[in-house]
């Protein structure tokens, strides 16, 4: 821990290593532990820092919500080119990657690697 001129201060620390029975929730056991240490704070001495080094049921729902939005910008994607190439059937401009009279549609669709 720092103190107000930012030096650290060192002293004597216990880790507590918590983890969850296969089968669980992990919101729920997230905040069972937090109750459970919000009753040990009442009966430890002030001064005692407690601190999660690492909390898992944040980091599980960060890690759910960054792939959600990978699987819907994926999806959009998807969506968006396949009608843009779908237009361009329709109107008869599109005729395969590199022979289109619309470069920009050949540009947006398809990646093209090396020559």
């Amino acid at each position: 821990m720092e103190d107000a001129k930012g030096q650290w201060q060192r002293s004597r620390s216990v880790t507590l290593a918590i983890y969850m029975r296969d089968q669980r929730q992990i919101a729920t056991f997230g905040q069972s532990v937090d109750r459970k240490l919000d009753q040990l704070k009442k009966i430890l001495p002030a001064d005692l820092i407690i601190a999660h080094t690492s909390d898992q049921p944040l980091q599980v729902k960060e890690n759910i919500h960054l792939f959600l939005r990978a699987l819907y910008e994926a999806i959009l994607l998807v969506v968006v080119c396949f009608f843009d190439w779908f237009l361009g059937m329709a109107t008869g401009a599109h005729h395969g990657p590199g022979h289109s009279d619309n470069t920009w549609h050949d540009f947006r669709c398809f990646v093209h690697v090396g020559n």
